[in-house]
């Protein structure tokens, strides 16, 4: 349960009965530990509203290990018996067996190295010492126990006053779920303490939103496999000014799926325009009205997948078409359940190349309609042991509001399906949150547009006298406000240059437009800040993210405009277009706030395009030391194609202790310009192949004089 999250109150007795204890049973979310891990117990004791659920451990032998708060960690090598006994006496036992790890410590063996890092999305398995490839410790990538079985903010029936669902006509069978539901949410919501809305281990059927407005301390909290099904394109869950929302142990779905796949059995091709048949796989139902009533003008996209042998998993092919609206010009179902596809040639973000037959193909039949997950001005947003399968449009986004924190929240390819294109557009998209975003543990696959996208929005300064700034809006997705004592900075549009900060001493809103006095003077005349951008430093969402895997992307992993920011042990794998970039860029969607104080570490990258990339510019180029104080180091990187580190605009960068994986082609690994004060140094780059032209930096113009430190750089192949 998320600290101060929710106040503690007794289960009302028509919910709860008491009971005697029946069975205790001790499971564990690993049976298999090295040395210093750890695994999470688990009890469950039956019947459910026992009333003493009571218990302890004892470990045999007890020198193995200890056990903390339910969490066991492995102290020494050996078998360990665990047992969890009731109140009453009744037991459970489990064994762990606890190994050391392979440590590596040599050059010599580099190949063992590489071989662990690279063979597996997760943390490696073997133990390398500090300093071995220039790596500073070999704790890069995800851990999967964590990935798996991690709670952080759990909500148990003990936390607050239960609702059981199927007592208000919430059913498995239910034909008005979404309306008694929203139903009681209204009716219990002004109510005091928490309130937790209890759903069975059942699939639930919903035919609208499920929309609450003005809640706090509220939880809809569901079990191992339940699961919410909603018939049509829809949003999942809206909130509006809501406080201390809880989501936690629910799958979500939508029936028919917005996106389907199929594989290429005709290409037709004119001057302008190709028509390529799909095969529609079997499990999707082209002939439903959701897919029929589609026509010309909605939006959809196009992709075209190739399977990645050395990763088992379907990755959107770069090299083919990647296309959406208005590159998609028509689909026409049929009733034989396939699907022609009317591709324009000429399309501006994709050059057209003629398919092969038998090409997988995944389709969305839209593309920003809907969000699965909505909140609007919501405060300490709490998602946990959440998996959504589709989505019609973004994943989740948050508008505004302050704090958010997803733990084990999975955007995936559904099991047992031929499913690639999860959401539509981007999965984890927020506008203008303010405070910390906290994303651990979580998955986050197959989209049509970035994996995370994390912004706000500059405004446009229109007039300045003395202290007082008047400033507009610059787009109308969301309102950009301004409160006393917020830190805000003027930036030349022409380049994104940082000119001044400043202090908000007063605010006067009108409308959309805001004057703000300033804690001094504004300057005039031709050095006048008329024209430029400002944005809102003390506004910018700060980002965690933790423990993470972003794979099989079309778009990018994660686009980044936040400040103070973190991304940590996570594995970026098969991304298209750029795993990571932070930046912050004058352009026609205005988003910034230009980012500062950044890390990257201890992540792997395998096998993306462009790997990490930090860079500002305008529309007459950039400058140096716009962005600034980024560190990335500790990280591994494998195979990229493009760019492995591209810095752009930025200063006071430290590129050190990373490990390079090249294949025989590269020439360079970082890429440099219009920066200053960049320290690269203790990396190590190892090839596939000997590449005798290989050369760690690739210096482009306009880096300030003795911006680039570069030492104990070492190479060789493999």
């Amino acid at each position: 349960m998320a600290s101060a999250a929710f106040c503690t109150n007794s289960c009302s007795n028509n919910v709860i009965e008491e009971s005697k204890v029946e069975s205790i049973t001790l499971t564990s979310s690993a049976y298999e530990l090295f040395l210093d891990e750890s695994a999470t117990l688990t009890v469950e004791i039956k019947p459910e509203n026992a009333t003493n659920k009571n218990y302890s451990f004892s470990m045999n032998p007890s020198s193995l290990g200890q056990i903390e708060n339910n969490i066991f960690t492995a102290k020494a090598v050996g078998t360990v018996e665990i047992t969890a006994i009731s109140d009453l006496g009744l037991k459970s036992s489990i064994n762990i067996n606890i190994k050391e790890k392979e440590i590596i410590d040599t050059y010599d063996d580099k190949e063992a190295i590489i071989n662990s890092l690279s063979s597996s999305t997760y943390s490696s398995s073997i133990k390398v010492e500090p300093n071995t490839l220039g790596l500073e410790n070999g704790d890069i990538g995800v851990n999967k126990d964590k990935l798996e079985n991690e709670e952080l903010y759990n909500v148990s029936l003990s936390d607050g006053k239960v609702y059981k669902a199927s007592d208000y006509n919430i059913t498995p069978n239910g034909q008005n779920n979404s309306g008694n539901l929203i139903n009681l949410i209204d009716s219990i919501k002004n109510e005091e303490g928490t309130k937790i809305i209890y759903f069975d281990n059942e699939t639930y059927h919903f035919s609208n939103a499920i929309s609450i407005t003005a809640a706090e301390n509220l939880c809809l909290l569901g079990q191992k496999d339940t699961k919410f099904v909603f018939s049509g394109w829809m949003t999942y869950i809206k909130g509006t000014g809501c406080k201390n929302l809880h989501i936690n142990n629910i799958k979500f779905d939508m029936n028919p799926s917005p996106t389907v796949t199929g594989k290429i059995i005709s290409v037709e091709e004119t001057d302008s325009n190709a028509i390529i048949t799909l095969k529609v796989n079997d499990e999707f139902d082209i002939s439903n009205p959701r897919y029929t009533q589609w026509n010309n003008g909605k939006t959809s996209s196009y992709a075209e997948y190739y399977y990645d042998e050395e990763f088992k998993s379907y990755v959107p092919d770069r090299s083919g078409n990647l296309y959406y609206n208005p590159g998609v010009k028509n689909l026409e179902p049929s009733s034989d359940n396939t699907l022609k596809v009317t591709l324009s040639k000429s399309f501006a973000y994709c050059s057209y190349k003629t398919p092969k037959i038998g090409t997988v193909v995944a389709v969305g039949f839209t593309v920003y309609e809907y969000f699965g997950f909505l909140f609007s001005d919501c405060e300490d947003t709490y998602i946990e042991n959440v998996t959504t399968y589709v989505a019609a449009g973004m994943g989740i986004r948050f508008d505004k509001g302050k704090n958010a924190s997803l733990n084990r929240m999975n955007f995936i390819r559904e099991p047992n399906t031929t499913r690639l294109l999860t959401c539509t557009a981007d999965i984890i998209h927020t506008c203008a949150l303010e405070g910390d975003l906290n994303i651990s543990n979580c998955v986050i696959e197959g989209s049509h547009d970035d994996g995370l996208n994390i912004k706000s929005f500059y405004t446009n300064i229109t007039s300045t006298v003395g202290k007082v700034m008047s400033v507009s809006q610059t787009q109308s997705e969301v309102l950009i406000s301004f409160d006393k004592g917020d830190v805000v900075e003027v930036y030349d549009p022409s380049t994104i240059g940082f000119k001044e900060q400043y202090v908000v001493e007063d605010v006067v809103k009108n409308g959309t437009t805001f004057d703000l006095t300033l804690d001094r003077s504004l300057p005039r005349g031709d050095k006048s800040y008329v024209g430029y951008l400002l944005g809102n430093a003390t506004k910018a969402t700060r980002l965690k993210l933790t423990n993470s895997v972003i794979k099989n992307k079309r778009n990018r992993g994660i686009l980044l405009q936040g400040r103070d920011s973190i991304i940590e042990n996570c594995t970026f794998e098969n991304v298209n277009m750029g795993a990571v970039q932070v930046l912050g860029v004058a352009d026609v969607f205005k988003e910034a706030i230009v980012p500062q104080n950044i890390v990257i570490k201890n992540t792997k990258f395998l096998k993306c395009w462009d790997d990490i990339s930090v860079f500002t510019y305008g529309n007459k180029g950039s400058v140096p030391g716009s962005l600034r104080n980024v560190e990335i180091y500790n990280n591994f990187f494998y195979k990229d194609t493009g760019n492995t580190v591209y810095l752009r605009g930025s200063g006071d960068v430290k590129v050190r202790n990373n490990l390079f994986y090249e294949t025989k082609y590269k020439s360079y690994s970082i890429h440099v310009r219009d920066s200053k004060n960049i320290e690269i140094m203790n990396n190590y780059t190892i090839f596939d192949e000997i590449n005798s032209s290989y050369v760690i930096l690739n210096e482009g113009s306009n880096n300030e004089s003795s911006s680039i430190i570069e030492n104990s750089n070492n190479f060789g192949g493999r």
